[in-house]
């Protein structure tokens, strides 16, 4: 297994990457927090509107936050890029969010 070595900066002492995201004919460069222990990368549904995703016909599942929150999202397959590294991912498309059974739309 090689080694990558990157240098991260910073949001109120969180890392943060910028990558770019690619569908097809269209990407965006997204900053991404760098977590470790995260399952699943999340988009906004806003960006995966912007990288040509207009279905949402596939299984809706359920991410937990450690405060108890769900996170409704579906799967897409993309491309991303960082620094000179490239590779095809799938990531999570959400839109809302359940907090104590009320439902907040995100918008970013």
């Amino acid at each position: 297994m090689s080694e990558a070595k990157m240098e991260f900066d910073y949001i109120d002492n969180v890392p943060i990457i910028r990558a770019t995201v690619t569908n097809k004919d269209k990407e965006m460069s997204i900053y991404f927090f760098v977590d470790s222990g995260a399952d699943i990368t999340m988009i906004p549904i806003s960006a995966a509107k912007r990288l040509g995703f207009t279905k949402w016909d596939n299984k809706l599942l359920f991410a937990e936050g450690v405060g108890g929150g769900k996170i409704p999202y579906f799967i897409r397959k993309v491309n991303i890029s960082v620094g000179n590294k490239k590779f095809e991912s799938e990531i999570g498309v959400a839109g809302w969010i359940v907090l104590k059974n009320n439902t907040i739309f995100l918008h970013f």
